[in-house]
């Protein structure tokens, strides 16, 4: 039984060191063990590149939103003179 159960371990722990080896973690250590540098991974890369994209992307909002603020403020600068134009003046008293 000893021996059914040490079998099962072993052949659950090839897995698991495979999946701990080949990560990134591990390959830089054994990269930067070796002298090399590793540099950014792509998945790095592909993170940057997209923080760019969002940033520009934000950017881009900020000013579409500034000129909607501006033409609603024009909008409501309108729509007050006019409501001042429509109140009616009350006559003059006779005196």
């Amino acid at each position: 039984m000893a021996l059914v159960l040490l079998v099962v371990f072993v052949a659950l722990l090839i897995p698991l060191t495979a999946v701990v080896l080949d990560s990134p973690v591990v390959r830089s250590f054994v990269l930067r063990g070796r002298g090399e540098d590793a540099g950014p991974t792509p998945d790095v890369k592909e993170l940057t590149d997209k923080v760019d994209i969002l940033e520009a992307d934000l950017e881009e909002m900020k000013g579409e939103i500034k000129r909607l603020a501006e033409g609603e403020q024009f909008v409501r600068r309108l729509l007050e003179e006019k409501r001042q134009d429509e109140i009616p003046k009350l006559p003059k008293p006779h005196q």
